[in-house]
């Protein structure tokens, strides 16, 4: 129980520290100060956060993840973050200038994430729906319940139907099982809206699978792009060197509490409402696909 208990706060508060990329250039001249805490969250469950600059007595901050982007500037004395687009008092857009900044250094990765900067900052895109339990309510669950609270909150993409009975599914890129599952899902009952796959991106099987996982995480097209990947497009996931992996690190953290320990895992409710677990790929898809509500 301990374990879970580990997992559990490390699901409803952040963990570890987030990873800050910015140009070389800029580093030279500014000091990078402290993420704010707000932003590490959002690290912790696979954000991509790089530092825009201080302009105007405010340090900025980009943040991409899971196609939408935001802008956020801490106040000089961080009593205050706030969020969108910089002005100067000539109605200059000071953000478009420090993308730019930030392009020179890293233009491929934000030509992948951005098509320019919005009017508005894109409302985040939250992992889950449902409301976390205190820790007293999670503590009187059963053991499968706790795992698939766990696991909803965990740090997923979605494949299929928004609206069609949910399967959650711990998933490495690079793992061949996981690839003939999700195309064995994909030809027979993701593209007839007959399930939603919610892939729990974790990297096991080396350095490469966590960044491809990580990138999975962050992109805006993040179902077309998995779907290219089985396809055999090795670009459609590709390994950055500077990406932050904490949310898939995060995933694995959920995995080893638990002491799951192969991918594919997945685990859905069934039309009663209860738990159910499939190790490994599933022998007959038929009979999960008929399981769900």
């Amino acid at each position: 129980m301990l374990c879970l208990s580990k997992t559990l706060r490390k699901t409803l508060m952040s963990v570890g520290a987030a990873m800050v990329f910015f140009s070389t250039a800029l580093a030279q001249a500014q000091t990078v100060p402290e993420m704010p805490d707000t932003l590490k969250d959002l690290a912790d469950k696979g954000a991509q956060v790089r530092f825009l600059g201080d302009d105007l007595g405010l340090s900025g901050w980009f943040v991409f993840m899971k196609g939408s982007q935001q802008f956020f500037y801490e106040t000089a004395d961080k009593k205050a973050l706030i969020s969108g687009v910089l002005y100067n008092d000539k109605g200059e857009l000071v953000t478009s200038e420090q993308l730019k900044r930030l392009q020179s250094d890293d233009q491929d990765i934000i030509d992948q994430f951005t098509g320019g900067i919005a009017a508005e900052p894109a409302a985040e895109k939250t992992a889950s729906t449902s409301t976390l339990p205190s820790q007293s309510e999670y503590e009187t669950l059963s053991p499968s319940e706790q795992l698939f609270v766990t696991i909803e909150h965990s740090n997923w993409v979605s494949l299929g139907d928004k609206d069609a009975p949910v399967v959650y599914s711990f998933v490495d890129p690079l793992c061949p099982h996981c690839h003939d599952f999700v195309n064995e899902l994909r030809r027979g009952f993701l593209k007839r809206g007959m399930v939603q796959l919610r892939i729990v991106p974790v990297g096991l099987m080396g350095a490469d699978s966590m960044k491809k996982a990580a990138f999975l995480l962050s992109a805006p097209d993040a179902a077309d792009r998995f779907y290219k990947h089985l396809d055999g497009d090795e670009k459609a996931l590709p390994v950055e060197n500077n990406f932050n992996t904490d949310g898939v690190e995060l995933n694995i953290d959920i995995m080893r509490g638990w002491g799951l320990d192969v991918t594919p895992f997945s685990i859905y409710r069934d039309a009663a409402g209860k738990v159910k677990i499939i190790k490994g790929m599933p022998s007959r898809l038929e009979e999960m696909i008929g399981d769900l509500p």
